[in-house]
């Protein structure tokens, strides 16, 4: 509530002309996902907004890193003996880093503006060594942009 009032103050005070939208992102669940780091979702939110921004899903095969950046979701592999395994997703599209900002160690990402599942198939070799699936949904938080009149 201080916060609002202090916002709107400002308002008044300076003469500023408020822009205010809100902020979206992903959230990935799966069985025995793990939150590596965490981060503001937008640093113009109203209130408190942190997120999980990678994870990773551990299986006694192969070891997977997520990044969530906006309404994508970049992953890579990361065990040490998986470098000969691919994803088998329609929903998966290869990442190209200046396109979509992840970095370029993700091979692969997905993206969505509605929350919904998907399934990755693991494949090594050409024969799939399993299958994960991925609830997406949607964080957002409001948030306010100050220009000056």
């Amino acid at each position: 509530m201080f916060r609002l009032l202090s916002i709107a103050l400002l308002f008044i005070l300076v003469g500023c002309a408020p822009h205010f939208y809100e902020a979206k992102s992903l959230r990935v669940d799966a069985k025995n996902i793990q939150v590596v780091s965490s981060g503001e979702l937008n640093f113009n939110c109203i209130s408190s907004s942190e997120i999980p921004l990678i994870y990773v899903l551990k299986r006694a095969l192969y070891t997977i890193e997520f990044s969530v950046s906006a309404l994508q979701v970049g992953m890579k592999f990361t065990h040490p003996d998986a470098s000969s395994y691919t994803f088998s997703s329609l929903d998966l599209k290869e990442n190209d880093s200046f396109v979509t900002g992840l970095n370029e160690k993700y091979t692969h990402y997905v993206s969505t503006l509605e929350p919904r599942d998907i399934t990755i198939g693991i494949i090594d070799k050409a024969n799939e060594v399993g299958s994960e699936l991925l609830s997406l949904s949607i964080v957002s938080c409001k948030a306010i942009l100050i220009d000056a009149i």
